[in-house]
């Protein structure tokens, strides 16, 4: 090929990569690369580029490493620095990070000169040995170096409070590289946040929020996500769902920990919020984990028998999405877990569970998921020490209890211990809706302590009103007879919360059963007798344990069945041998 032509070819080649026309700066190049009798690093960085723009990793890869042994030609001074070893050198490491091979991906940014490495390449080293090779010295040093250099790399700053620097520290490095940190109090305050995160102060960080919009500053549809998910952690769930919505209201297309938001909405049976939010999150991206697990959490709860080939194409994308390995990580495995618990997969369950709780050891609801899958496998000795790891992890002294009382609950002989346990979680957090109605549970085994369960939902309703709390009322309402007490808390119930699918039957029930031919005054004057035997049982009677974790009808626990909880009205999927034959599902 003469000379002329090969370099009008290579102007045309330059041309169609400023276009992003991939497919035909592919074409062209792989021509060029057979026809050019001397290696020119720019044509084949450019046939590299166009492959991996294709997904054609590995060839894209034979392509780069050829790049770094040829020679750079007469290309101008900014397309020489395009096609530097460095630059070769990340185009790698993007390859093995898409092929997940994440040792030759360090290797090749280590392959790169301390003195030409940028902060680019200095933060992607510190996230490959945070996230795949779990070394976390390592992975400080690497965030230190970024944040020495930029110390508004913020994303920096979160990672090495979550590895246990202090603030202190990290203020330090900013006062050393920006003199005037000092007149930025709001990003004092949002660091402060953020360290009481890492610690597992959710409570602190949820007033240091507080602080900061006091102060008149706008909180943002991130600040309002992660506010969000910090009452989530606190099991605050209306707020956590208004402060979602909030976010989205301000940004539709946020998505972190949307993950969290569509759970959260899970918890409710039917809910049409939560897939209508799945479709409007995968219109923003599907490029990133968050919204595919918010899909499964819809299929899971909106459709009777959900198909399971469309759940497990769903995970496996959520798998092959390399960002998932750092971003929604806990919320994945504890999605993993409740789909295998839905289908009595206890041991798959319980590695997802662990693995959810490896992530985020402040993860409440995984422990007690984990907790119960052992219970239900007789792995005692396993439940006291996940029981006891929690205490250690989780910093709010309710959730302790209510984790301690399950466990006991299951040992003969302790009942008594794990009754005081709630009793003493619901002193310390009125708001804590799961202890009351465990405790409330067990004072309605029978008519003589329906009472003392009615007058201590009562008072609690005085300073923490919520439509499960006034549901548990209204059922105790219903057993002594008292009808229309029972009727009013119902409505109150399902004016709180119209999705709550329990609460709405048993309106309807109530309603259908008060419009029968009995009338209003023989429903009260039974009420008044007291219901009957004083030592009649509620409905089936239950031992603590099976009010808190035991199994009931198909593998609900009452407790969580009457909170809406995340596992209790799942279908079975079935992805064994008896699957639909491939084609005949819906996706």
């Amino acid at each position: 090929m003469e000379a002329v032509d090969f370099s009008l070819l290579m102007d045309q080649l330059h041309s169609l990569n400023q276009l992003g026309l991939d497919k035909s700066a592919q074409l062209l190049a792989d021509m060029l690369v057979f026809n050019c009798s001397v290696k020119n690093r720019f044509l084949l960085v450019s046939y590299g580029d166009s492959l991996y723009n294709d997904d054609q990793y590995n060839r894209a890869l034979h392509y780069y490493r050829q790049a770094l042994t040829a020679e750079a030609g007469n290309q101008s001074d900014s397309d020489v620095k395009n096609v530097s070893e460095g630059r070769i050198q990340w185009r790698i490491y993007k390859c093995y990070l898409k092929l997940r091979q994440y040792d030759d991906a360090i290797h090749a940014l280590l392959s790169v000169p301390v003195k030409q490495r940028t902060i680019q390449i200095e933060l992607a080293l510190a996230k490959l040995y945070q996230n795949f090779k779990k070394d976390n010295n390592n992975a400080v040093m690497y965030y230190r170096m970024v944040l020495m250099k930029c110390p508004f790399a913020l994303e920096a700053v979160t990672a090495l409070l979550s590895l246990g620097v202090s603030l202190a520290q990290l203020v330090a490095i900013f006062r050393q590289h920006t003199p005037s940190l000092s007149s930025y109090n709001w990003l004092s305050v949002w660091l402060k946040a953020q360290e009481n995160i890492s610690l597992y102060q959710y409570a602190d960080a949820l007033r240091d929020f507080e602080t900061l919009n006091k102060s008149g500053f706008t909180l943002s549809p991130e600040n309002n996500s992660q506010i969000g998910w910090i009452m989530s952690k606190l099991l605050k769930k209306s707020q956590a769902i208004e402060l979602f919505k909030k976010a989205r209201v301000q940004d539709p297309y946020v998505i972190n920990y949307m993950d969290t938001f569509g759970r959260l909405l899970s918890s409710k049976s039917s809910n049409p919020t939560n897939s209508k939010l799945a479709d409007q999150l995968l219109a923003v991206s599907s490029l990133h984990p968050q919204p595919l697990v918010v899909k499964i959490w819809s299929l899971l709860r909106t459709q009777r028998r959900p198909n399971a080939t469309h759940v497990q194409i769903l995970i496996q994308k959520i798998n092959n999405i390399t960002s998932s390995l750092e971003a929604g990580k806990s919320e994945k495995s504890y999605l993993l877990g409740t789909i295998s618990l839905s289908r009595q997969k206890y041991e798959e369950a319980i590695v997802s569970y662990q693995e959810a709780i490896r992530i985020d050891p402040s993860f409440f609801e995984a422990y007690e998921s984990l907790l119960r899958c052992y219970l239900i496998c007789r792995g005692y000795r396993a439940a006291f020490s996940t029981m006891s790891s929690a205490v250690k992890s989780i910093k709010i002294p309710s959730q302790q209890l209510y984790l301690e009382a399950i466990v006991l609950a299951s040992k003969p002989g302790t009942e008594a211990k794990a009754i005081k346990c709630l009793e003493n979680a619901v002193k310390l957090d009125k708001t804590f809706d799961r202890a009351t109605i465990a405790l409330c549970h067990s004072l309605t085994q029978s008519t003589q302590t329906v009472p003392k369960a009615i007058e201590m939902l009562k008072d609690i309703l005085k300073v923490h009103q919520s439509a499960p709390l006034y549901y548990e009322l209204a059922k105790c309402h219903e057993f002594l007879k008292h009808f229309v007490e029972a009727l009013e808390n119902y409505e109150i119930s399902v004016r709180m919360d119209p999705d709550f699918n329990d609460a709405v039957s048993s309106l309807l029930s109530l309603q259908e059963k008060m419009s029968s031919g009995d009338t209003l005054m023989e429903f009260e004057r039974e009420g008044e007798r007291g219901g009957g035997d004083e030592n009649e049982p509620a409905e089936a009677k239950e031992n603590l344990s099976d009010i808190l974790f035991g199994q009931v009808g198909e593998g609900t626990p009452a407790a969580s069945r009457d909170l809406g909880g995340d596992v209790s009205a799942f279908p079975v999927l079935d992805f064994g041998e008896e699957e639909e034959e491939e084609g005949e599902g819906d996706y």
